[in-house]
């Protein structure tokens, strides 16, 4: 019910718009979107979990309003479905939940002469190691003065309340309440310096009990990052970061947590750890020959919770090399650099990794280009000769021709690839049974009228994996066909694809799907659309006599206003 009481405000919020724009004092360009998925399943022989929730509704628009040289940019996308892989179906749910909830987002940014205010949905990316990627829903500001100092902030949730069903499997989960600013000086995209701060808190009273399993932590990051333009042609980039980090707030309290501007703002007590974090970059950019020079450094302790799965306690450093030959047909870019893990020495062994990557991409005549790459991945530990020793080189190949036939009335396009990755352990006892080479080989091909809106394809693909102990195989073949109809107010498209896997060529596992595309221009600012799709799949011999059938429709309306 919420959905559709906001759908008809939105569509009568764009209806009113549409009808009001463009006038002196008031502009507005930008889009609406309603889609749904419809999906079913029938299986016999066995029971196969359906893989889509049976229907989905979303609503999105985005654009940006003018009101007398005031711009407001904004994006909205809502869903009936209000569940994701964090949060349970909510049972009570108001509007102020509905918005927040991480499957929805809406955002405005009100854009002023000194900078932009937030409103909702935000990604505040302030520094490298800081707010990295968190999604949060709350206000803020980022605003330049006199077109040198920048100062920005927000501060919202990055996380709802989730109360724990431990007979329902939910774990449940704090709120996450998210505070983020910078203040800085300089030219953003030339020589600046800018200080930042993170503060990231979970809530233990916005869920009636403690939960047992999710401990509620605590985070403070405060980083200095700069550039400096020595010219067109060099730069540096630099960023230091001290971060403290409370794994469980309820744990056992120091009596005395010290000075120090990070325990000031950290409760400090036995989970507690302190880290720091430091990278620096040297730019070269060149007509012909550009390259950068990249080390990092992080410590055992170093945590940001803007970036959760980054691996703290280790060294990166490599040099990476760009050249353009023969007026920029020929262009060559790689990397090489070493990755040292367990600096400290607090864990068994030291171990390190060497990485080394090749891009080429050549334009060798009207008709025909190259593309080849390469890269190398090796693991080892300082243990060398003895069976704890540890160590792997991971290798990945692809050549890739294109060799385009054009003429009068068709166009013709051929790709070929062939991929390879190669994975040799060395340990000593079970080494050879951790091999692992695969091989991939495509071929494409593209018929285009020119005089005609139909297009034509064709794809077949064969992938092999082995491994000690078996071997696993995929073949696809893939044909499709497209046309525009009323002047290309209608288009259609249809394709088949044929796929098989097997395992040690046992009875392999077959899949049929038909896929039909549909898109009709309403009117000029109007467009419907739909894809509808059949997949016929039936087990080999892992799962004899087992097979389903899915059915998946999805339509579109959208509406542009410009």
């Amino acid at each position: 019910m919420k959905l559709r009481l906001l759908l008809l405000l939105f569509a009568f919020l764009f209806l009113w718009l549409d009808a009001h724009a463009q006038t002196p004092w008031f502009t507005y360009s930008g889009q609406l979107g309603i889609t749904g998925d419809f999906y079913r399943m029938n299986a016999t022989g066995g029971d196969v979990r359906p893989r889509r929730p049976d229907e989905m509704l979303r609503f999105m628009g985005s654009g940006s309003i003018g009101i007398k040289g005031i711009n407001i940019p904004f994006s909205v996308m809502l869903s009936n479905n209000q569940r994701n892989i964090n949060t349970p179906i909510p049972t009570d749910q108001n509007l102020v939940d509905f918005i927040t909830n991480p499957v929805n987002s809406v955002g405005f940014a009100p854009t002023f002469k000194f900078g932009k205010v937030t409103l909702g949905t935000y990604v505040p990316k302030f520094t490298s190691y800081t707010s990295g990627d968190i999604r949060v829903f709350g206000t803020g500001l980022d605003a330049l003065f006199s077109k040198k100092w920048r100062v920005a902030f927000h501060a919202g949730n990055g996380q709802i309340p989730v109360p724990q069903n431990l007979p329902l499997g939910i774990q449940g989960a704090y709120t996450r309440r998210v505070y983020t600013g910078k203040v800085g000086y300089g030219e953003d995209n030339g020589t600046h310096l800018h200080v930042a701060m993170m503060k990231v808190t979970d809530i233990v009273r916005s869920v009636p009990e403690v939960l047992g399993a999710i401990p509620p932590s605590d985070n403070v990051v405060l980083s200095v990052s700069g550039r400096w333009k020595i010219n067109d042609k060099y730069s540096v980039e630099s960023e230091a970061a001290r971060s403290g980090y409370t794994e469980n707030t309820l744990s056992n309290q120091f009596e005395s947590s010290g000075g120090g501007l990070i325990r000031s703002m950290l409760p400090i007590n036995v989970s507690s750890r302190l880290g720091t974090a430091a990278k620096f970059a040297f730019n070269q950019q060149g007509k012909i020959f550009s390259s950068r020079v990249y080390a990092d450094y992080m410590t055992e302790g170093f945590r940001t919770l803007g970036y959760p799965f980054l691996q703290p306690d280790q060294i990166n450093y490599r040099f990476e090399p760009r050249v353009n030959l023969m007026g920029g047909k020929v262009s060559l870019s790689g990397a090489i650099g070493q990755r040292i893990n367990n600096v400290s020495g607090l864990k068994a062994a030291r171990t390190t990794q060497l990485t080394g990557m090749l891009n080429a991409n050549w334009q060798a005549t009207d008709k025909l280009s190259l593309a080849a790459s390469y890269s190398n991945f090796g693991f080892r530990s300082t243990a060398r000769n003895d069976t704890l020793r540890v160590e792997n080189v991971n290798q990945s190949i692809n050549f890739t021709p294109t060799y385009t036939i054009p003429a009068a009335n068709y166009t013709h396009v051929i790709t070929a690839s062939a991929s390879f990755d190669i994975f040799n352990d060395y340990n000593l006892i079970t080494g050879r049974e951790n091999n692992n080479n695969s091989a991939t080989y495509l071929g494409s091909y593209i018929l285009t009228f020119n005089n005609k809106p139909l297009n034509l394809d064709f794809t077949a693909m064969q992938f092999t994996n082995k491994l000690a102990t078996q071997e696993m195989r995929m073949r696809s073949v893939t044909a499709g066909v497209t046309y525009q109809f009323m002047e290309k107010k209608m288009s259609s498209g249809l394709k088949l694809t044929w796929m098989e896997n097997s395992v040690d060529r046992l009875d392999p596992s077959r899949q049929l799907m038909t896929q039909v595309t549909y898109k009709y221009n309403i009117l000029k600012k109007l467009s419907f659309g739909m894809n509808g799709s059949i997949n016929l799949f039936r087990f080999g011999t892992e799962r004899p006599g087992v097979r389903f059938q899915e059915t998946l429709l999805s339509t579109s309306l959208n509406y542009i206003i410009k």
